[in-house]
């Protein structure tokens, strides 16, 4: 966009600009006495200056105004609603059953114990002790000597060689393979389009309406018009692209082995042996004879004795009696109370709170802004007789 403001600009400047050349021009003033129809005669160019409009860009500091936000405490009054309690008396009537304590005569039967003596005749067995001869029978323990035939285990060491196996490691260097993954770079070739175009300056041939007005409305008046034009110059190219992808492979190692084989190993051992022997002992055993004592016991024979003895017995015998029982009575009787009785009532109050609010400042800051601005600048160009221009 901003291109093609800048070409718009210098189009301007060239067409106000070209009048003016046309009426310096004597060889052009000529041409306008010549025939309409027929095209100018061919002259020598003569060169003339001319002022052009060439943007030029530049950066300007500029003060604009930004909008920054500070913090402030502020207050503001607010209305809440703030309970308060009160104590109220009031009185209810309840009724409560007093208790009153009466008297009545009630009857009852008891029972009265009556004793009366009584005689009876009981048996009962007297014992007698008397003294008796008595025999009984009693073990007598004595010791005596036996001869006792036993068998012993006689232990006999002797070395005995013995042949033992064992197992000994030997290590043993073998050969294997293992998967090795690693990365091998492959470089591919890829098709690339890009534009490596470059800025041209060209002169064009523009038709200029004043000074074909002049030449009698013939339409062959042109001046030059210097513009910048893209020249795009679009290449297709190869350029190589590198890719890495896993590899698997093999790849040959040694590693030590250990192998467990069999020896045959000879020792000396001691071996034990055990000879049975007889042999005799002498053992003192214990033994019982029977004896015959006497001893003299008492021995108790019972007699039956009759004899007599009074006893009291009990019977129960019926009585009425009278007693005064006291008994209560509940009675209702109405009573007042006085309680106190705790209300709430909300009143309004007013508060003052302090709150954060965000208050936008305006400030200013500077920036820098690129500026594009017309600069006049003065240019030769030859002028022929057909009202073109060519700049130099």
């Amino acid at each position: 966009m901003l291109r093609r403001t800048i070409a718009t600009l210098v189009a301007a400047a060239t067409m106000v600009s070209a009048p003016a050349f046309a009426q310096v021009c004597g060889a052009c003033a000529a041409c306008a006495t010549s025939a309409p129809c027929g095209p100018p005669a061919p002259c020598a160019p003569h060169y003339v200056e001319r002022t052009v409009m060439v943007p030029e860009w530049s950066t300007e500091t500029r003060v604009v105004n930004v909008t920054q936000y500070r913090t402030e405490q502020r207050q503001r009054t607010v209305t809440v609603q703030r309970p308060v309690y009160e104590q109220q008396e009031q009185t209810r009537t309840f009724t409560v059953n007093v208790p009153q304590r009466r008297t009545r005569t009630v009857s009852f039967t008891v029972q009265k114990p009556v004793y009366e003596t009584q005689t009876q005749e009981y048996t009962v067995q007297v014992p007698e002790w008397n003294e008796v001869e008595q025999e009984f029978t009693v073990r007598v323990p004595y010791t005596e000597q036996v001869q006792h035939n036993y068998q012993v285990s006689v232990p006999n060491w002797k070395n005995v060689e013995q042949t033992y196996t064992v197992m000994v490691p030997h290590h043993e260097t073998r050969q294997a393979t293992r998967v090795v993954q690693r990365c091998v770079p492959e470089t591919t070739t890829r098709t690339i389009t890009c534009d490596q175009g470059h800025w041209d300056t060209q002169y064009a041939e523009v038709p200029c309406q004043h000074y074909a007005s002049a030449c009698g409305g013939c339409g062959v008046a042109t001046h030059t018009v210097c513009q910048r034009v893209w020249v795009p110059n679009v290449v297709t190219q190869e350029v190589p692209v590198t890719n890495y992808r896993m590899v698997s492979e093999e790849v040959p190692y040694e590693y030590t082995h250990t192998v467990m084989r069999p020896e045959q190993r000879s020792r000396t051992v001691q071996v034990c042996e055990y000879t049975t022997e007889q042999r005799t002992k002498s053992v003192p055993v214990t033994r019982f004879r029977p004896e015959t004592r006497t001893r003299t016991v008492q021995q108790c024979n019972y007699r039956t004795e009759t004899r007599t003895r009074q006893y009291q017995t009990r019977r129960m015998m019926a009585e009425q009696r009278e007693r005064e029982v006291e008994y209560t009575v509940c009675v209702p009787e109405q009573r007042e109370q006085t309680y106190n009785v705790t209300v709430c009532r909300i009143v309004p109050e007013e508060r003052t709170i302090t709150e954060n609010v965000c208050v936008p400042v305006q400030t200013q800051r500077e920036i820098q802004v690129p500026v594009c601005r017309m600069v006049q600048k003065t240019v030769t160009e030859a002028c022929h007789c057909g009202g073109g221009y060519a700049s130099y």
